[in-house]
């Protein structure tokens, strides 16, 4: 009734016995038998119960797969390969804890008139959770279909599996950088849900028993669904999709889905958290743009700007078209924050600017005559109200209880900055303060004997004083996510010894606490640490906005190569001694136009190109190439340019 279990030997040599119940026959069998039979004695295993006449079967009843060679006296091996494969179709949504009767939805909300949850009570609260399925049923109808198919595909799942591995090592930064990154993709593995429904998320926190909060938190992938992004853009839009169906008729966002895709918890929507929207805004944008895909964006575009029109209508309290802050009310829930926040709102503000992107991109004239002085108005203000000269204080407004409080200097204070540069936007931050402002937190926050702390305050001595009724004491932790997402920070500001010096930290801590593959916050195997594959494209200065790639590190390449991760592809980028090449290892990439601002001469020439080229250029050491729009760059293409 749940499903079934295969195990399979990928040998015609191979037999079974199945049925054991003592280990005594078993390996007399073993012991007097070569090679050893296909033997089955389950129906001795089975009986019916004298009284009842029910059925019955003894519950130690073993099965042993094998196969059988002989070694020669040169022989040192016997490879073989063995499969375990499974099927459990009834997967049901997961029942959220409070759940109303009735999920009630605004069909006059822009993209939620089709697709959304039906008005009245959920199929939840009708009769139990609905069935939810797995998406791997979709292609297969039991596990040993499963088995045959890894049999008889087995050469090219592992060529394709493998291949990643091979590119991403195949690269000049340090090994424990490539290590640290590579670390994190277990999570892919042991938290993600997809399922028949196209629900596709990854679980905030996993313990050993247990899931802790839902799937898709939106304030954590803001960190850690860069690696979706990049890897699995597909399934980075059926999460997108999720929260956008889930989207409140105000514009409020979800803050995360209960493995449960018709009915959300209300806890979820209430919209309080003010980091949300501007999240969701990039997030959304981001995976649009990236897909190539306009009909996609077009539909995504009314829910992005219901989003951005929410908080100026009901969490702009002054005016000043940002975000403002009224206590506890971002990710970091045990910090009260007032007025401008620059956690808060330089993610705000890489929102619009991308935001502003896509209305170029489509025509929204009237949004793009609104919201372009809001850009600019709040880079001023934020600059304005928190910067002390040094870095940007917690907040502009002190705290009622804490006065002192406002002075904090938080690990990711400009964490908006940072995620503009992955899609080439305008620096949110003056560059010469984002450089300051580093390296304040480096020196204030980074501990060696312990990592980098979320939060430190001038003065601290060592630990920074929290109230005994502080639930959770988040200053003085160091979340793995954060300190990676700033080593990325570090890379896109050129400082990349202190970039390195961060994760070896992370990365040294990790393996001495035997905790590598298990990075701790709220629950284990945590979302925020997928952040670490920003890091790649950080080091080479890379964005990408749909159509142009760029490359422009903030210090010279040295010649050597390194991995680039683009939506659904990746690439290796080479700086050689005389000009540069790309080149697609894996997948497929859209691209209209090339930018390399890696030191070339001021004249290279364009030695080689698998794709239509429309203009080559030169201006101001950037070497621009630019081709057909959209043009599909296959695994194999190179582009080779001579200085």
């Amino acid at each position: 009734t749940t499903g079934g279990l295969c195990l399979a030997s990928f040998s015609e040599n191979s037999t079974a016995y199945l049925g054991w119940e003592h280990p005594h026959p078993y390996y007399e069998r073993c012991l007097r038998e070569y090679p050893l039979p296909e033997y089955d004695d389950t129906a001795g295993r089975n009986g019916r119960n004298p009284a009842t006449g029910a059925l019955r079967a003894d519950p130690r009843c073993f099965v042993t797969l094998g196969t059988h060679a002989t070694l020669g006296r040169r022989d040192t091996a016997l490879r073989h390969t063995f499969a375990l494969a499974w099927h459990f179709p009834n997967n049901y949504a997961k029942a959220a804890k409070s759940i109303a009767a009735g999920y009630l939805e605004d069909a006059s909300f822009p993209g939620n008139a089709a697709g959304g949850p039906a008005a009245g009570p959920s199929a939840a609260t009708r009769g139990g959770p609905p069935l939810e399925g797995h998406f791997y049923s979709d292609h297969f109808d039991s596990a040993e279909a499963v088995a045959r198919y890894a049999q008889q595909e087995r050469t090219r799942l592992h060529d394709e599996s493998t291949a990643f591995h091979r590119t991403f090592f195949d690269s000049s930064l340090p090994i424990h950088v490539l290590d640290q990154i590579n670390s994190q993709l277990n999570t892919l593995r042991t938290s993600t849900w997809l399922t028949r429904t196209r629900m596709f998320g990854v679980l905030e926190g996993l313990g050993p028993d247990r899931s802790y909060a839902g799937i898709a938190t939106t304030d954590v992938a803001m960190y850690g669904q860069i690696a979706v992004s990049l890897l699995f853009p597909g399934l980075d839009r059926m999460t997108v999709d999720l929260w956008s169906k889930f989207q409140n008729a105000n514009g409020s966002v979800i803050h995360s889905v209960s493995c449960n895709s018709t009915t959300p918890n209300p806890r979820e929507l209430d919209g309080t958290r003010l980091d949300m929207p501007g999240q969701y805004v990039f997030m959304t944008l981001r995976a649009a743009l990236w897909s190539g895909d306009r009909a996609y964006l077009e539909k995504l575009w009314p829910h992005a700007k219901a989003a951005l029109a929410y908080v100026l209508r009901e969490r702009d309290r002054n005016g000043d078209r940002l975000p403002d802050m009224e206590g506890i009310m971002c990710s970091y829930d045990n910090f009260p924050m007032f007025g401008v926040s620059p956690y808060v709102v330089t993610q705000w503000l890489a929102a619009v600017s991308l935001a502003l992107v896509t209305a170029r991109r489509l025509g929204d004239t009237s949004f793009i005559s609104e919201y372009t002085s809001f850009l600019e108005q709040g880079r001023a203000t934020l600059e304005r109200t928190t910067w002390n000269g040094g870095y940007f204080t917690l907040s502009s407004e002190p705290d009622p209880k804490d006065p002192a409080g406002q002075a904090g200097c938080l690990a990711d204070q400009i964490i908006g900055d940072g995620a503009a540069r992955q899609l080439g936007l305008p620096p949110i931050v003056d560059p010469e303060k984002t450089g300051a402002a580093l390296r304040t937190i480096l020196r204030l926050n980074y501990h060696p004997d312990q990592g980098l702390r979320n939060c430190q305050w001038p003065g601290d001595a060592f630990l920074h004083p929290v109230d005994r009724d502080c639930w959770v004491d988040q200053a003085n932790t160091c979340w793995t996510g954060v300190e990676l997402n700033f080593a990325a920070q570090l890379y896109y500001a050129g400082l990349n010894e202190q970039a390195e010096e961060i994760i070896r930290n992370v990365d040294a801590r990790h393996r001495t606490w035997g905790m590598y593959w298990d990075h701790q916050e709220f629950g284990g195997h945590y979302f925020r640490p997928l952040s670490a594959l920003a890091i790649p494209n950080a080091f080479l200065g890379l964005s990408y906005d749909g159509e142009t790639l760029r490359i422009a590190p903030a210090r010279p390449l040295p010649v050597g190569r390194w991995c680039a991760l683009l939506p659904g592809a990746t690439a290796t980028f080479f700086r050689t001694a005389t000009g540069a090449r790309f080149e697609i290892k894996i997948g497929v990439f859209r691209v209209t136009a090339l930018e390399f601002s890696v030191g070339l001469s001021d004249a290279p020439s364009l030695a080689d190109t698998d794709a239509r080229l429309l203009a080559h250029t030169h201006t101001n050491g950037t070497c621009r190439l630019e081709f057909e729009p959209h043009t599909r760059l296959s695994a194999g293409a190179t582009i080779t340019i001579e200085g």
